[in-house]
This record gives C-alpha cells, sequence and structure tokens, in this order.
C-alpha cells in the first residue's frame, strides 16, 4: 500500500510507486536536456523561493528525480511530499492529496518529440515545475489549507469553482511574496506567450 492511502480518500485509487529503476539512459538524459533548455527561464522568472527550494530539496540536473529522495529532504523542511500518482486526479482526489500535504506527482516523463510543452503533467512539469515551492514554509502552509478548505465542500459546483479559482489563478503567482510564478517554468512556450500576451490569468 503506497504511504498515506488511508487517510486520502478519493486519492486513494491514484496512488502508485515510482519505479526509479526503471528509467532508462535515454530518459535520464531527456529529463537533463528539458532542465538544460529552462535554466534560463529560471534565471529569469523564477522568485528566490523557488531557487533555495530547488536546492534545498536536491534536485539534479543530470537525472530524474527519485521522489523517496526528494521527500527525505522536503519533509523534514515543511511536512510535504510528493507522492506518486498515475495521472492526472479529479478536483475531489487532488485537494484530499494537498489536505493531507501531499502533492500528487505523476512519474512518467515525455519524450524527446515533445520537448517544448505537453498538455498533461509529468514528472519534469510536476517536480520542476512545483516542488521546490513546497520547501516554503509560508506557501505550503497555504497550500495546505487551500487543499483543506476544498476537500471539505460537499457542493460539486462549490467544488468545482474552487477548481478553476485554483487552476487559473495558481498560488505560486498570486502570494504576494512569490511574485513570479513557479508553474509555467516547465513550458517554454507557456511561459513566452502568456507574458507576451498578457494574460489576465496571469
Amino acid at each position: 500500500m503506497a504511504i498515506g492511502s488511508a487517510t486520502l480518500g478519493a486519492a486513494e485509487p491514484y496512488l502508485i510507486q515510482q519505479q526509479w529503476g526503471a528509467y532508462t539512459a535515454e530518459q535520464h538524459a531527456t529529463w537533463a536536456e528539458l532542465v538544460g533548455r529552462r535554466m534560463p527561464q529560471i534565471e529569469d522568472h523564477a522568485c528566490q523561493e523557488y531557487l533555495e527550494g530547488f536546492q534545498q530539496i536536491g534536485l539534479r540536473t543530470d537525472l530524474i528525480p527519485n521522489l523517496a529522495e526528494v521527500n527525505q529532504r522536503l519533509r523534514p523542511r515543511s511536512g510535504w511530499r510528493a507522492t506518486p500518482v498515475s495521472g492526472f486526479l479529479p478536483p475531489d482526489a487532488f485537494f484530499a492529496m494537498l489536505a493531507a500535504r501531499q502533492f500528487p506527482t505523476t512519474t512518467w516523463l515525455r519524450s524527446r518529440e515533445s520537448l517544448e510543452y505537453i498538455p498533461e503533467p509529468d514528472i519534469f512539469h510536476d517536480v520542476f515545475g512545483h516542488v521546490p515551492m513546497h520547501a516554503h514554509p509560508v506557501f505550503a502552509d497555504f497550500l495546505q489549507h487551500y487543499g483543506q478548505v476544498c476537500a471539505a465542500l460537499t457542493d460539486k459546483e462549490a467544488l468545482e469553482k474552487m477548481g478553476r479559482l485554483f487552476w487559473f489563478n495558481s498560488p505560486e503567482w498570486r502570494l504576494p511574496a512569490l511574485r513570479k510564478r513557479a508553474d509555467l517554468l516547465p513550458g517554454r512556450i507557456e511561459l513566452r506567450d502568456r507574458g507576451r500576451s498578457g494574460d489576465s490569468r496571469l
């Protein structure tokens, strides 16, 4: 049984184990290329809290993260952990995990044919784009609180609205102290296009 599954309710069916040893050399090389391509965006757009978190949780530029090792560094700092899941989660499952200080983290990695952008999250998007911020105590507490509020909702329409508020107004952007948005870092095209278009969601 995956860690914490008994407390996650709707999220339990989506919990898996990361098979880190099954990643191929080509996949690790793809991760390294993705990180190398995104470093200019980090330098230009990431807040200091993200940059510090990146180091604090021990992310490497040459290897796909081993989530167990990431969690060994992350949990003592904020009580959060990156929890492997099978894919995109429905809102009730997603917010149940946030309420438990667990971030749903996919374990598959995009192919070389999709380096620039993918429509659904992979481990690069989830870990590189989000998890470093979970080492920041203010952000970590806010994220859990939002998850708790949403997880307590029984009205599906209200949950859907809160979900939309979350997706289109990501807390990485909205927290006043964290002015530069972390979750757009994985997608260079998305970052560039939103910045130029003056997207009202930012």
